[in-house]
């Protein structure tokens, strides 16, 4: 057979398994969880400075996703809320006693201490954005959809999460190899299955961040494939080649190459969904020598996020 014609069928094989992967997954739940309007509490020493920082946080002006509050007067129950930003200039670490009168413990909410010396700092804002969305993950579709100020650190959280699951996976499916030829038929058919699935999901996480509808989930996932398309495809045969090599040598390629293939996925459909087109080419190289660069600085294989609420 031609090598032309074996790389089309390899192809279309490609989309074929893609297609039927995303068959299998219920996407039901992250939708319900997106379109659900998150609840960000914002304390600060003053109302007025807790309204402006609000304002800061979000973008607009009294915006119904945020509730502003003294310090000194918070709501007795963090219940109602995802996310807790406290400011106190004049204290160090304002999060324990946040912590303790908001029940965040057993609610396991979530708490960022504010770092600006003021409520205009936008440096600040960021981080704190970038704190609450981590440490918040599954809700951090919502707060993308919603607050169009969250949604570059939304994307980023999501991305960067799925990155690392997939790169943990492939370092622990890559163990069964040692078993001659029954072991290797194992490893190659949970990882490929498990590492499209979890592409899948962010994939259409990232649409929902943007605020696409979310009922037509093959319009979805169907007109943003082509565009993630390489990177499934590039991390298919990469991981194939890596899968030649004995299992101390061959583990870590198969590692960098899923994590990298998860970035590259997650960002070129950020890039389609923000612009309303495709990554040129020049830009899918940009994108896979940040996703290549970016390996260099996760530490792979410490276990999960930290998922602490902060207090």
């Amino acid at each position: 057979m031609a090598k032309g014609t074996s790389s089309k069928l390899g192809m279309i094989g490609s989309v074929r398994n893609f297609v039927n992967v995303v068959r299998e997954i219920d996407l039901d739940e992250v939708r319900a969880n997106a379109e659900m309007a998150p609840r960000l509490l914002v304390l600060a020493p003053s109302e007025e400075d807790a309204e402006k920082l609000a304002e800061l946080l979000v973008g607009t002006p009294r915006s119904p996703y945020v509730y502003a509050a003294r310090l000194d007067a918070p709501p007795r129950t963090g219940h109602a809320f995802d996310a807790v930003v406290a400011f106190d200039p004049s204290e160090a670490d304002p999060i324990p006693r946040v912590a303790e009168a908001l029940r965040a413990r057993e609610l396991q909410l979530p708490i960022v201490a504010f770092g600006g010396r003021d409520v205009s700092d936008e440096a600040a804002a960021e981080m704190a954005r970038e704190a609450i969305v981590v440490r918040a993950l599954e809700r951090a579709p919502a707060f993308g959809r919603h607050i169009p100020a969250f949604r570059p650190a939304a994307v980023k959280a999501v991305v960067d999460e799925t990155a690392r699951a997939n790169a943990q996976f492939a370092l622990v499916s890559n163990i069964p190899s040692i078993i001659p030829v029954i072991g290797s038929l194992m490893a190659a058919g949970t990882d490929m299955l498990v590492l499209t699935k979890n592409q899948v999901m962010m994939i259409y996480k990232i649409a929902a961040i943007h605020d696409r509808d979310l009922h037509d989930q093959r319009k979805i996932l169907g007109e943003v494939a082509p565009v993630v398309g390489a990177g499934f495809f590039w991390r298919t045969l990469a991981r194939e080649a890596a899968s030649f090599l004995p299992l101390l040598i061959g583990t870590l390629p198969k590692v960098g190459v899923a994590y990298v293939g998860t970035v590259v996925a997650g960002r070129a459909a950020d890039f389609f969904y923000r612009y309303g087109q495709k990554p040129t080419k020049q830009q899918m190289r940009e994108i896979y020598q940040q996703a290549t660069d970016a390996l260099k600085r996760v530490p792979l294989l410490l276990p999960g996020r930290s998922g602490s609420n902060g207090a």
